[in-house]
């Protein structure tokens, strides 16, 4: 019966005794959001690598699979050069942000000249995860489509 009564409360203060693990709020995610999007139109890869912790993972939504695109620093410079390579008008804009916690979500739309030389659009919905550092830790991009 002691058993019973002792084992509750022993669970109880050992919960109690856990330092809580909620993250402090991180202010400027819009401001740290907007300048990522205009390293990316700069091609400045260096300075997205930056904007970056170093287990980065970027995943693609299709559906219902997730697909992960780049994962750390090494991927993500070697992918963005590719990427800057094949669409060197790329240039992206958003929408407003919405921040919760640390996620922030935006529509993007991306300008580019496609394959037979004519200008196009696509818009997708993403959403980023910061860190407490303010380094962006994940990205998830849905499905593209045209605006």
């Amino acid at each position: 019966m002691k058993a019973r009564m002792l084992f509750p409360a022993l669970l109880g203060l050992l919960v109690l005794a856990t330092p809580a693990r909620a993250e402090q709020p991180i202010a400027d995610i819009p401001q740290r959001l907007q300048m990522f999007i205009k390293a990316s139109n700069d091609h400045d890869v260096e300075a997205l690598v930056q904007a970056t912790a170093p287990g980065l993972r970027w995943m693609s939504v299709e559906h219902d699979k997730l697909n992960i695109e780049v994962v750390g620093h090494d991927d993500l410079r070697s992918w963005l050069h590719g990427y800057f390579k094949a669409t060197p008008d790329a240039r992206s804009s958003i929408g407003p942000i919405t921040v919760d916690g640390h996620f922030a979500s935006v529509v993007e739309t991306a300008s580019y000249t496609d394959a037979d030389g004519n200008p196009a659009q696509q818009s997708s919905l993403s959403v980023y995860e910061f860190g407490s550092d303010g380094l962006i830790r994940n990205v998830w991009y849905f499905p593209a489509h045209a605006p």
